[in-house]
């Protein structure tokens, strides 16, 4: 069963993700699916995460977007039915996670396309910052242009 949430902080959003105490043996196997899922999605969006550092970039937003659906189908796929009651709270709570986590990201492409006008050279500096953090050859002349 969930027991806390952990808040993670990036330049401009803050992700609430779900926290799962130790849980002795028996307990561990009754609700190992939703264990195990909520355990991949710590693990795959830490890793996402220190992957995609700029924030606002295009290519996070659809990476995560693709993530939180893909964790959405898989819950989905699971038989919520046949669940214990505290599996089934968790499964509401990480679908609402994700859904609100879904509605942050298309908030954040509105701001961002409505901020265009006044930044029309953001593009080009987030690909610059990314092309730079995938070590990327820069031709430094180009970039000045």
């Amino acid at each position: 069963m969930l027991s806390t949430f952990i808040a993670v902080t990036t330049l401009t959003t803050t992700t609430i993700i779900p926290t799962i105490k130790s849980l002795n043996m028996s307990s561990l196997q009754a609700r190992s699916e939703m264990t195990s899922l909520i355990q991949q999605f710590q693990a795959d969006s830490g890793s996402l995460d220190r992957f995609y550092t700029v924030d606002f970039s295009a290519d996070r937003i659809s990476r995560f977007k693709k993530f939180y659906q893909d964790n959405l189908a898989k819950l989905k796929a699971s038989a919520f039915e046949s669940m214990p009651q505290g599996d089934k709270v968790d499964y509401i709570l990480f679908k609402n996670l994700l859904n609100r986590s879904l509605a942050k990201l298309e908030a954040l492409e509105k701001q961002i396309a409505q901020s265009e006008v006044f930044m029309p050279f953001a593009k080009e500096l987030v690909q610059l910052t990314q092309d730079q953090r995938r070590t990327q050859n820069v031709e430094a002349p180009k970039v000045a242009a």
